[in-house]
Parts: structure tokens; C-alpha cells; sequence
């Protein structure tokens, strides 16, 4: 039996090729921001999930990834779905914990439902045939839960007419980018793809299709954007945000297009949220604690 290992991260898409947080420190002549004075601004919160299934997943090798629904009103800004996973034999267990950054406002009307793909394959290990994935809602007042077998692929790596089983099916020996993705349970209706919860997790020639989390080079409709994003000529969203990272401030608007001003206590500043690293509009930025930094 392995030792029990806990990690955490916060699953972000990786770009392909082809289809802390830091306290600001007040100068010495300056004084804290009046937070009440102007308004709004936003803190990072967990939240339940509304819903949780499974959208790829059951065969080592190929994808686990799972889909999730959580309330969002118009005035708050998703953040990451971050994942605490811990391993016991060959069953892997998953925590979920979906952020928001919730603004200090009240007539922000009725929440809408945010809707993301959460990628769990880089934490299933090769030798977990015969055991099971748990997904759980790890978020305070977090109730749901989800599980399925894990099993071998039934035919070995390599090119073929039949559909592909893992990855290896999809890819030239030694590895490369695409995954193979499959119905949960099933060894039908695979495809090999770029896997994508958002346009940011593709290239600039492919955008991401949400009924199958893949890449693809063209859009039935234009994507609505965030704010802070562009819409691109395939109908794509792409990182446009203000890069005005840890600047202080008194409100939102003091944090340019797609920028939130974060209250901590007595101090705010500027933050650029984010779900992935691929969603900040910086070279070479991360997303670290639902923020670009």
C-alpha cells in the first residue's frame, strides 16, 4: 500500500501547440483606502457546487475529468475549482473546492449557474486499474458525491481505425498533447483531442467546444466573453485583462477591464481573476489562489 499523499492544485489548462496572493504595503506618506467609500469590491469565497458528474473517466490512461455547476450571480467573477487529492491503494479521492470572488453588493439579482470542466488525470496514477475515483464537493456545506471503477484499457498503445482507449492510442510513442476522450463507463464515441474547459486553454487557430471539452477550428455561435476578455474572428475568447497586478485600490473600477479590487481587512488592491494559468493575460503569469500573479 502506497503512503498516503496529499496534494493540492488548481487544475489549469495547458496551453498546446496546433488544434500569493502579496500584500500591498502602504507607503509611508499614504493611508489605507476608505473601503466603504466607494464601492464595489470583492473576496474570494468557496462555494457549494449545484452539481456534479462525471464527463470523462473509467479507464487508466485515458481522461478523468468531471463536470460541475455552481451559482454565480452577474456582479461576482469565478475563480479556480482547485482539488485536494489523496491516494489509498489504487482508489484516488478528490476534494473539489469551486471559488468565486464575491462582490460586496446586494442588488446584483438572482445567481445564474457557472458551468467548468475539471481535468483529474494528471492525478490518477498509471497503477490504478481495479480501484475506483471519488469526487467530492470539498467547499464548506459541500454535500455531493461521485464515483466510477477505474479499469485497464482492453487493447494495447498505437494507432488504429477503432477508436481510441488511452491516450497512448492517440499519441506517438514517448507521449505527446492529445487525450483521448471518452463517455464515462463506455469504450465507445471516443475521440482523440486537445482537451479545453475554455478558448484559453486552445491555440489561437482553435477554440474550445463545451459539449465535448475539446478544441476545435471552428464555433456554431460567438462565446460570451467575460469582462476584460476580446472576441476573436472565430467567435473565441481570449485574455485581455488589465495587467494592473497589486496596484492599490479603492474599487473595481480602479482595476481596469477585468480586474476586481480585493478587501483584505483595512488594505485592498487590485487582483486579475482567474480559473487557470491560462486565463491571465500576462506573459508567464499564474494562477495562484484564483489570482494572476
Amino acid at each position: 500500500m502506497r503512503d498516503r499523499v496529499m496534494a493540492m492544485v488548481a487544475i489549469a489548462g495547458v496551453a498546446t501547440v496546433g488544434c500569493w496572493t502579496r500584500p500591498w504595503e502602504l507607503p509611508d506618506d499614504s493611508a489605507p483606502p476608505d473601503l466603504a467609500a466607494c464601492a464595489p469590491h470583492h473576496t474570494l469565497q468557496a462555494v457549494p457546487l449545484a452539481s456534479l458528474t462525471f464527463f470523462n473517466g473509467g479507464i487508466v490512461g485515458a481522461a478523468q475529468r468531471v463536470l460541475v455547476t455552481y451559482p454565480l450571480r452577474a456582479c461576482d467573477v469565478r475563480g479556480a475549482v482547485d482539488v485536494i487529492a489523496t491516494h489509498q491503494g489504487p482508489d484516488t479521492t478528490c476534494l473539489l473546492i469551486a471559488n468565486e470572488w464575491i462582490a460586496t453588493r446586494s442588488d446584483c439579482g438572482p445567481p445564474d449557474e457557472e458551468t467548468r470542466i475539471v481535468d483529474l488525470t494528471a492525478l490518477v496514477p498509471a497503477d490504478s486499474a481495479g480501484g475506483k475515483l471519488v469526487v467530492r464537493d470539498g467547499a464548506p456545506g459541500g454535500t455531493l458525491s461521485v464515483e466510477i471503477g477505474v479499469t485497464p484499457p482492453s487493447r494495447g498503445c498505437g494507432f488504429n481505425d477503432q477508436g481510441c482507449l488511452s491516450d497512448c492510442n492517440c499519441n506517438p510513442p514517448g507521449g505527446g498533447p492529445l487525450s483521448c476522450l471518452l463517455p464515462p463507463g463506455s469504450t465507445n464515441d471516443s475521440m482523440c483531442s486537445f482537451a479545453c474547459a475554455d478558448d484559453a486553454d486552445c491555440s489561437s487557430t482553435c477554440a474550445c467546444d463545451a459539449t465535448t471539452g475539446s478544441c476545435v477550428p471552428r464555433l456554431p455561435k460567438p462565446h460570451t466573453c467575460l469582462d476584460g476578455w476580446r472576441q476573436d474572428a472565430l467567435g473565441a475568447c481570449r485574455p485581455a485583462q488589465s495587467t494592473a497586478f497589486d496596484q492599490p485600490c479603492g474599487c473595481d473600477a480602479d482595476c481596469g477591464p477585468g480586474g476586481v479590487c480585493k478587501a483584505n481587512v483595512d488594505l485592498a488592491y487590485c487582483a486579475i481573476p482567474c480559473a487557470s494559468d491560462n486565463d491571465c493575460p500576462r506573459a508567464g503569469a499564474r494562477c495562484v489562489n484564483s489570482q494572476c500573479t
